[in-house]
């Protein structure tokens, strides 16, 4: 969290005591909230140990590394005049992150598996409404990207697109890694949809529920593509 505000040290002060504040908690909580809501994966925080406030914000977690609680730190600094007394202990913000690890938080973003005929026009950030029913007039390497929920710590899924036009080259991967090609089938016309192969891959995730994104790369054009299935086939395994 930042609370510079563009005034330099004239605000040093509320800086400070925003950093202290008990309701720095019910903030962070609130924003830790909404990042694992949307499947993110664990949060990197500027600066996870402490740091002095200063002119420019609040950056750390802790301003002393003493205000932590999990462990005795009370034989690290003297009770009756170190400035450590003055300190919230826990900080605010490193109390809202230990109740985001004790918490358990609905995952609201993202598709869920098992899903079929998603419309491949539902790419992230594609533009409302989409012009067209379907990818159509792909160019060569022409990719989209699609959040799929998770909420096995360990699973195989089968995605399927279903493609139309003259054969050429699909990839597909997860989170930009394990890519995998396959030809797409000709099927006579533009209109005329028929499944591509199947692709199969193994997700191991750190953190459940999560989103992994799945990417679709079109390396050799010359056919459209309408939905895809994604489907768990961890229990056929």
């Amino acid at each position: 969290c930042n609370f510079g505000d563009g005034r330099g040290s004239c605000s040093l002060q509320a800086k400070t005591n925003a950093t202290r504040d008990p309701r720095m908690t019910d903030l962070c909580v609130s924003f830790l909230n909404g990042w694992y809501r949307y499947g993110f994966q664990p949060l990197n925080w500027f600066v996870a140990g402490a740091t002095q406030v200063t002119s420019t914000g609040s950056w750390g977690l802790l301003e002393d590394m003493r205000q932590e609680i999990l462990m005795d730190t009370t034989t690290m600094f003297n009770l009756s005049s170190s400035p450590v007394t003055q300190l919230p202990r826990p900080s605010p913000k490193l109390q809202a992150i230990d109740q985001i690890r004790q918490s358990s938080i609905p995952l609201t973003f993202g598709i869920p598996i098992p899903s079929y005929n998603v419309n491949a026009t539902n790419f992230m950030n594609h533009k409302v409404p989409y012009a067209d029913p379907y990818l159509r007039n792909l160019g060569p390497n022409s990719t989209f990207y699609y959040p799929l929920q998770i909420v096995q710590s360990s699973m195989q899924i089968k995605i399927t697109a279903y493609v139309a036009g003259n054969s050429g080259i699909l990839e597909a991967s997860i989170n930009n890694a394990n890519f995998i090609q396959v030809q797409t089938p000709s099927t006579g016309n533009m209109t005329l949809f028929q499944p591509a192969p199947s692709f199969q891959f193994n997700i191991n995730p750190t953190i459940i529920p999560s989103i992994v994104t799945l990417r679709l790369r079109n390396i050799r054009n010359g056919y459209n593509i309408l939905s895809f299935d994604v489907v768990s086939t961890t229990n056929s395994i």
